[in-house]
């Protein structure tokens, strides 16, 4: 089932190569604005009621009634407020574009707050079948509806008629797959707030870590320069964090019923971070590494020349995975300050430092700040994470450790096998040149994964290292069946 998450993942970067050939830095500039402003609206009316349902097994009908209406209240606030802001904002910018994107933006805001709270039961039932489906659908039908505008108009509408379909078409499958039928009561507005609230605070600090730094960008430069800078991020998000996220969702509902039994609980956590990691890091090291060919290839020539940023927002994105899978434990363990915490640290920093090298004319230093303070977070989380579990942290650390060690060895590699490659300016030859190079680093990379594990495994200090924690145990265990089964079936 992970398999098919993945795949609406990937129907997302196809959507994103097809639309990067067609519009240019500046359509994606003015959309980004325009988000940008509907995140304000949207943070501060997010407290992601779904989490409070799924964590607490005992929740009421009143639970998922009051859930919905409040959902429909905070759409119906973000409409209002955009409405209002349209006209200044527009001013404030001088890009008149943006009023009519903010009604586009309202209805659409309209539109998600309607939609069926019962599709949460898919998580906390862990029906995974239901999941994938619904959230298919809605990927398939805005891809079709984004591509096709796309090809017709040539222009950011395209991009805007894609998320709207995207809302409605998760409205209507809601209602279809659904059997629940919600009504409008706010009986439980109350204990739903009060987990809530600490997601609202988290929401806030998701968009000053992420969604601000457009904001700052783009009052400071070009349209041009904020497409660029929204694009090269969208990648790096969809092919790192995002990549993971569905496995993500998929962990908190496992973790919030294993929370009395915090041996296992431990255990299940040591074995998912270094499963997310194992995958996650390399395709981002990958993507940092071969940065020019992957945009010249799959974006186009008139990306090209801020390539530079991609490198920069993947290794981010490296750490940024491995602390998003950790988030999930604070959640289960009914814990979400922790988050808030964290990222207020991290926010408080990366703005800082963020906004003064903008303003000073220094883009390539606001990126790496972003890089630094991603370091920072991934390190605090996961010494948080040790001390709620009663983990050393050695056993926690040294499965990452293999993980950093052979993405070092996997960028040092790709950098030496682009100096024998270099751009051909030629979709086949710089396809196929990009083909071979990722290939070379993954066969480089697992080797030097699966030779720490081993040697580590074979010495007799491996009880420190933890024989049954770790990725590596955890593929051998599941192709070593299908070996057997081979090497039986060749036998006879």
């Amino acid at each position: 089932m992970v398999v098919l998450r993945l795949c609406v993942r990937l129907l997302s970067i196809v959507s994103l190569f097809i639309m990067a050939r067609l519009l240019v830095p500046e359509d994606y500039g003015i959309v980004a604005l325009a988000m940008s402003f509907y995140a304000i609206l949207d943070v501060v009316t997010t407290f992601n009621f779904d989490l409070p349902l799924i964590q607490n097994q005992q929740a009421t009908k009143d639970d998922y009634n009051t859930a919905w209406s409040l959902n429909i209240l905070m759409g119906l606030f973000i409409a209002i407020g955009l409405l209002i802001g349209c006209y200044p904002i527009a001013s404030l910018f001088n890009e008149p574009q943006l009023v009519a994107i903010f009604l586009c933006l309202a209805v659409m805001a309209i539109i998600q707050g309607f939609t069926n709270i019962g599709v949460v039961n898919f998580r906390k039932e862990l029906n995974l079948k239901k999941e994938f489906n619904f959230e298919f659908g809605k990927k398939i039908l805005s891809f079709l509806v984004t591509v096709v505008a796309g090809l017709l108009l040539k222009s950011y509408w395209a991009l805007i008629f894609g998320m709207i379909t995207n809302c409605l078409a998760g409205l209507i499958l809601s209602f279809v797959m659904s059997n629940y039928r919600p009504s409008l009561s706010l009986k439980s507005w109350r204990s739903l707030l009060n987990f809530s609230k600490w997601m609202l605070f988290t929401n806030i600090l998701l968009y000053a870590n992420n969604r601000l730094m457009m904001l700052i960008v783009g009052s400071s430069l070009n349209t041009k320069v904020l497409g660029n800078y929204s694009m090269m991020k969208e990648i790096s998000d969809i092919t790192t964090v995002e990549l993971v996220l569905p496995i993500q969702k998929a962990l908190f509902p496992g973790y919030s019923k294993l929370t009395d039994n915090k041996p296992q609980l431990a255990q299940v956590f040591l074995n998912s971070i270094a499963m997310i990691a194992f995958f996650g890091v390399p395709i981002a090291t990958t993507l940092a590494a071969l940065n020019e060919h992957f945009v010249i290839t799959l974006l186009g020539e008139k990306w090209l020349s801020e390539s530079w940023m991609l490198k920069i927002f993947c290794l981010s994105g490296a750490f940024s995975l491995v602390t998003g899978a950790t988030l999930s434990i604070y959640y289960a363990l009914a814990k979400p300050h922790i988050v808030t915490a964290i990222l207020f640290i991290q926010g408080a920093i990366r703005i800082s430092l963020f906004s003064y090298f903008i303003v000073q004319g220094y883009i390539a230093e606001a990126l790496l700040s972003i890089l630094i303070t991603a370091i920072l977070s991934t390190t605090l989380s996961l010494v948080i994470s040790c001390r709620l579990l009663s983990l050393p942290v050695f056993q926690l650390l040294w499965p990452l450790t293999r993980t950093a060690l052979s993405a070092v060895l996997l960028m040092a590699s790709l950098l030496v096998l682009t100096k024998w490659f270099p751009l051909q300016y030629n979709f086949f030859m710089d396809f196929l040149a990009m083909s071979v190079m990722s290939l070379i680093g993954m066969i480089v990379y697992s080797a030097c994964h699966f030779s720490l594990w081993y040697f580590t495994y074979s010495s007799e200090n491996a009880s420190y290292c933890s024989k049954t924690t770790g990725a590596e145990s955890i593929i051998i265990q599941l192709i070593k069946p299908k070996l057997s089964a081979l090497k039986l079936r060749l036998s006879t």
